[in-house]
C-alpha cells in the first residue's frame, strides 16, 4: 500500500512536467520482470516452492507497480 501511496504522489507533483515518464517505467520493468515471471512459474510447476517463494516476494511489488502504472496510463490516454 505504501508503494501505491508513492506512486500516487509522484504521479501527481510531476504531472505536468513529465508525463512520458510513467508509461516508459512501465514497459521498462515489465519487459525486465519476463524471466523472472517465468522462473517463478517453472519453480511453481516442478514444485520448488521455497524458490518459488524468494523470486515472488521481490518481484510481487514491481508487478503491482507495472499493473497500476498500465491502468494509469490507459485512463489518461483515453479517459473515463
Amino acid at each position: 500500500m505504501i508503494i501505491l501511496d508513492v506512486m500516487a504522489l509522484l504521479v501527481i507533483s510531476r504531472a505536468d512536467r513529465s508525463r512520458s515518464r510513467l508509461p516508459v517505467l512501465g514497459v521498462i520493468l515489465a519487459a525486465v520482470m519476463v524471466p523472472f515471471m517465468l522462473a517463478a512459474l517453472y519453480f511453481a510447476f516442478s514444485s520448488k516452492f521455497d524458490r518459488h517463494k524468494k523470486i515472488v516476494r521481490g518481484i510481487w511489488p514491481v508487478w503491482m507497480f507495472v499493473s497500476v502504472s498500465g491502468i494509469a496510463v490507459y485512463l489518461m490516454l483515453y479517459g473515463f
